[in-house]
């Protein structure tokens, strides 16, 4: 899978107390009703990264561990999964 030509990306932050919140999305693909992205959130200092599957309200994510390049495999299209499975780290936002 190549980088995404469809690409929407957003940044919602927030405060709360002293720390500071954002949140990147990037669209890797959009089927039907269901959108697979990869989100960035950050707070303060610290934050993690994930691909997901948003479909009809329900969100979908990874396993970690053992288990992570598998589910990945079982929720994303097969180009996508490859893709993440190779270098989840280019999709990020």
């Amino acid at each position: 899978m190549s980088t995404p030509s469809t690409k929407r990306e957003w940044v919602s932050s927030g405060s709360s107390g002293r720390s500071h919140r954002t949140t990147q999305v990037r669209l890797l693909r959009k089927a039907g009703s269901t959108d697979f992205v990869y989100a960035e959130c950050t707070a303060g200092r610290e934050g993690f990264s994930f691909p997901l599957k948003l479909a009809g309200g329900a969100v979908t994510i990874p396993q970690d561990g053992s288990e992570h390049a598998s589910s990945i495999r079982r929720i994303f299209p097969p180009d996508i999964a490859a893709a993440l499975n190779a270098d989840e780290g280019r999709y990020k936002p």
